[in-house]
């Protein structure tokens, strides 16, 4: 249960499964400069990428969903969707990506951006990231990560930049593990002058029945370890988490910050989830988020606030799920000043591939006069060549749509 300050996150459970359609989306927005953008996907979005909470390796697989490129769509000034950019992979005997690149422009013509490769372990550990930038017609190294381990742990993640015709290592993490398999540490460490300096230590803590406790944040001035952040978990007996409170170091003592508070259904379902602050001396109610289930295992998550001692409606999401538990859309609403109706700000929807794969996704946010986007539809492309593309079989399994 490694986390950030609870503070800045506002973890909503529901709300982050809403969003779920990580790193690729955001990844897409910045490199074309376009906020205003949907993507048609062949497959899910399956691959490796760096946690951007923890800065470690994480890897995405689906088994049963191989084909997997990405189409990216950008309004013209004329309001018009047009292709501008596109990711393609490529993947092991193992379905393993090793390779995503992508593509920007228009039309006919395509010219490189970016590439990522990926190399393994034979237990399927993800080893290496190189990144790869489009230059003068050849591919220039630009960054990589390089994970150790040791009974498929990592224990040291490091990250270099590519600089003239040499690596330059920037930082790293140094993992410990208990004999359970539980972190009890990771160490962040700075490249200066040479040598590996300390940044910064987490120390986690758990109980007989390997529950994360708390989690201690240190920073390094030179000399010692010096208290930052402190993070306390509770559970009940059924090891569900009830509370997870947050308090920061004033240089002599821990102060409170907040705390979240954590209630369940008879389905060991999240029920509610209430957020605190700590005023100097109590507690404070800030807001509540409950949750409800319903049919295919459809979620509404309405969260309320305090106002003058009573809560009130403020944002609620929605997610629909069809009979094999894949999601159709999630809806984002808030409460109108006057606090009786419901107003849509955001609408996503998705199709899919054999009852499985992602297949489209399109995104639609309300304008300033509170009317969402009209698009036009999103192209599905599954288990099809795609006109003005090229597409091949490299064996089992593999294959790379572009």
């Amino acid at each position: 249960m490694k986390v950030k300050h609870a503070g800045i996150l506002c973890i909503l459970f529901i709300h982050m499964i809403a969003s779920a359609q990580v790193w690729k989306e955001n990844k897409s927005a910045v490199l074309s400069g376009k906020k205003d953008a949907f993507r048609a996907s062949v497959g899910p979005l399956v691959g490796s990428r760096v946690n951007f909470q923890t800065g470690k390796a994480e890897k995405v697989i689906d088994l049963s969903c191989f084909q997997d490129s990405v189409f990216d769509y950008s309004r013209n000034s004329a309001n018009q969707w047009y292709l501008s950019g596109k990711f393609f992979y490529i993947r092991n005997a193992h379905h393993e990506t090793t390779g995503e690149r992508h593509q920007i422009g228009a039309g006919t013509v395509w010219v490189n951006s970016y590439q990522s490769l990926y190399s393994y372990d034979t237990y399927g550990n993800l080893l290496s990231t190189l990144i790869q930038t489009w230059k003068n017609g050849v591919w220039v190294d630009s960054t990589s990560h390089n994970t150790a381990y040791a009974n498929s742990k990592p224990l040291t993640d490091v990250f270099q930049n590519w600089v003239s015709t040499t690596w330059n290592n920037q930082y790293r993490y140094v993992n410990v593990f208990d004999p359970n398999g539980n972190e009890t540490s990771s160490l962040l460490q700075n490249w200066i002058n040479g040598s590996w300096v300390n940044a910064r230590i987490i120390n986690y803590l758990f109980d007989g029945i390997y529950h994360q406790t708390s989690q201690l944040v240190q920073d390094w001035n030179g000399s010692n370890w010096v208290n930052s952040e402190n993070y306390i978990f509770t559970y009940d007996t059924n090891n569900r988490k009830t509370s997870q409170m947050f308090q920061f170091w004033n240089g002599s003592n821990w102060l409170n910050l907040d705390l979240f508070s954590y209630t369940w259904n008879s389905n060991n379902s999240l029920a509610t989830q209430l957020y605190m602050l700590w005023n100097g001396t109590t507690w404070t109610f800030e807001r509540l988020n409950i949750l409800s289930y319903v049919a295919s295992n459809n979620t509404n998550n309405l969260e309320q606030h305090l106002v003058n001692g009573i809560w009130k409606d403020q944002f609620q999401w929605t997610n629909v799920y069809d009979s094999n538990g894949n999601e159709l859309s999630s809806t984002y609403e808030t409460r109108d000043s006057s606090g009786s109706a419901w107003n849509i700000r955001q609408n996503n929807t998705f199709t899919y591939c054999d009852n499985k794969c992602r297949a489209s996704s399109l995104y639609m946010k309300a304008d300033s006069t509170g009317l969402l986007q009209k698009t036009d539809s999103s192209t599905t492309f599954c288990n099809a060549l795609v006109t003005g593309f090229k597409s091949w079989k490299m064996g089992d399994n593999q294959m790379i749509l572009y």
